[in-house]
């Protein structure tokens, strides 16, 4: 999909099974993906780490967090 290549997206509980798959997806697509993910679901990572994937460990409930993560610009979320 040539409208996501370098699209930067905020994925939350990206590390889960289904979340996982997308952003799996989304990296063919040539997107800059930023996974938001506590790993209370899971112990290890279901991504492999890519120049174009950053895994934030934290709670989308974390105020601070969350303003600090969207101090970058995002096209989807």
């Amino acid at each position: 999909m040539k409208k996501l290549s370098n699209s930067n997206i905020l994925v939350t509980g990206g590390n889960g099974a289904v979340g996982a798959n997308l952003v799996n997806k989304l990296l063919t697509f040539g997107s800059k993906v930023t996974v938001l993910d506590d790993f209370s679901q899971s112990t290890s990572s279901n991504l492999k780490p890519t120049k174009n994937l950053i895994i934030i460990n934290g709670d989308i409930n974390d105020a601070k967090l969350i303003k600090k993560i969207f101090t970058k610009k995002f096209d989807y979320v």
